[in-house]
């Protein structure tokens, strides 16, 4: 989808780029080859950047595209740099304005996961984290990077790809549970009753009582979290498919399922939701 994308030229928004496809001109290749476009664009500009963007897509250079894309266009990346993506997401003590808030994160890459606990081995995550060229969230753009640069003092140089927006401009809104009901995704260990909240809860139990099963429940929560992104950025990106030009759609098939490696105590959780 990258090679075909032209909306992040100066002077090219998704109007012109439409009439790009329209004429013939479906990747920056042939936008290089041609001798003159016959379009009312400054031909100049458009062949440096599509020349820039075809050598951004040969280097892997996920953030070009992320300084240059509109960020209702950024699921455009995904496929581009699927293979190198965690879906991530984090839960937090409650207090706002604590540098020290965060409790746990959890990192999927549609192979494996990892995941960090507070006074455990939270540090770890700097180091982990910059393998990624991409990084998917459910409103990691208010909450999740904000509160990550501020405990670890990052600059978060990833693409970055937040559903919440993708979705919403797919008429999807609430919040990500009520989204993952509205699409029939089913979470088979954690309740959809159970959220942030619950979250803080389960980990303040944890923190009085040692008690192994909470943290455990925590997690599992926690990472359902991440193992649903996927399910919903590719069923984003089909949706979006539908919207393009018949000649550059590429659905991706559904995700293999990941089991969640966290077993929660469902007595814990009746407890929590009474």
């Amino acid at each position: 989808m990258l090679a075909n994308t032209f909306c992040h030229i100066p002077g090219v928004g998704t109007t012109v780029e439409q009439k790009l496809w329209n004429a013939g001109f479906h990747q920056h290749q042939h936008v290089l080859d041609a001798d003159n476009l016959n379009l009312p664009i400054d031909q100049g500009t458009l062949k440096e950047h599509c020349h820039s963007s075809h050598q951004a897509l040969k280097q892997g250079n996920s953030q070009y595209f992320m300084k240059y894309l509109p960020p209702k266009e950024s699921w455009r990346m995904f496929e581009h740099f699927k293979d190198n993506v965690a879906y991530l997401d984090i839960e937090t003590n409650g207090r706002r304005n604590d540098p020290d808030q965060v409790t746990t994160i959890s990192i999927y890459t549609g192979k494996a996961y990892k995941t960090f606990v507070k006074d455990q081995n939270l540090d770890e995550f700097p180091k982990i984290i910059q393998r990624f060229k991409l990084l998917v969230t459910f409103n990691g753009k208010s909450f999740d990077l904000p509160v990550l640069r501020m405990r670890f003092g990052l600059s978060f140089e990833h693409a970055h790809i937040d559903l919440m927006h993708i979705l919403r401009n797919l008429g999807y809104k609430g919040g990500l549970k009520s989204i993952e009901k509205q699409l029939g995704i089913h979470r088979p260990e954690t309740p959809h009753d159970l959220d942030g909240r619950d979250a803080i809860t389960l980990w303040r139990n944890y923190r009085r009582s040692k008690n192994p099963k909470a943290l455990e429940t925590l997690l599992a929560y926690n990472m359902e979290d991440v193992l649903n992104l996927e399910r919903l950025m590719i069923f984003a990106w089909n949706q979006k498919q539908e919207m393009l030009p018949s000649h550059l759609q590429k659905n991706l098939p559904p995700p293999k399922t990941y089991r969640n490696p966290y077993q929660p105590d469902h007595q814990l959780i009746e407890q929590i939701l009474m």
